[in-house]
């Protein structure tokens, strides 16, 4: 048997009287001809007081979806940066660009276990989103051929179906990478430096820099807002074992 207690139409709740729906007429007399024609049941006063219960008028729910719309369109200009991992670390580098519903992936790239993570062979990114939205990248660019930089692409491009850009060194390393996961399939695009590349809405510029790896690149990124230069990582070596000097002349140019 169930024991239903019956509600006494005005409850006294921590100083604030509350009305149930089958007293309101009663006691806030009856509805004007603008509340009959929006189909109001309730007074001003108690919509105030009982916000669960409000009813939009007709003008409301229009100014709030104009509102929804206008932020969805001012989003969609703006360009988002988002940051997986390398900043404030090191290890795990990877930087999504958005903009609209493209998105360009710079590196992919792992951290090592410290003493505190016993058992843990890799640390990779929380890629959650970017496979949420794996139908809006365009591409993935990878600086160079360090773990910390593509140590993850074999876990990410196993959901994401992506053109790899990098260097010949770098898109070597990474098919070396992949025989150990068979399943996982790449496609690759060789750059050299002052290759500008399309990627989406984004064009993507490669410069030669030093680093400890060679095939080392820095990027500069034209978006629709703006030029970003993502340098990756590099040195200033003058008198390099291989290759050329960093390209500083081009980077000041940007």
């Amino acid at each position: 048997m169930i024991n239903e207690e019956k509600q006494n139409p005005i409850e006294q709740v921590s100083g604030v009287v509350s009305v149930t729906p089958n007293v309101k007429k009663k006691i806030f007399g009856r509805r004007t001809p603008v509340e009959r024609s929006f189909g109001r049941t309730d007074n001003r006063t108690d919509r105030t007081d009982r916000p669960d219960r409000m009813e939009r008028t007709p003008f409301e729910r229009k100014g709030e979806e104009q509102r929804a719309y206008q932020d969805t369109k001012a989003n969609r200009n703006k360009l988002k940066i988002m940051f997986f991992g390398g900043v404030g670390e090191v290890g795990k580098n990877m930087t999504a660009f958005c903009y609209g519903d493209d998105i360009i992936i710079v590196d992919c790239g792992v951290a090592f276990p410290d003493e505190g993570m016993p058992g843990v062979d890799l640390v990779v990114p929380d890629m959650t989103y970017l496979k949420n939205n794996a139908q809006k990248i365009k591409g993935i660019v990878i600086t160079h051929a360090h773990e910390d930089h593509i140590g993850s692409l074999p876990y990410f491009l196993d959901d994401v179906k992506a053109t790899v850009y990098g260097s010949r060194l770098t898109v070597a390393m990474i098919e070396n990478k992949l025989r150990e996961f068979p399943k996982v399939k790449m496609t690759s695009k060789i750059v050299k430096p002052h290759d500008v590349v399309k990627i989406g809405c984004f064009q993507v510029e490669f410069i030669h820099v030093n680093h400890s790896i060679a095939g080392s690149h820095a990027l500069a990124i034209k978006t629709p807002v703006g030029m970003i230069v993502h340098s990756g990582d590099f040195k200033i070596d003058f008198t390099p074992i291989i290759g050329e000097t960093t390209d500083l002349s081009r980077l000041g140019e940007l």
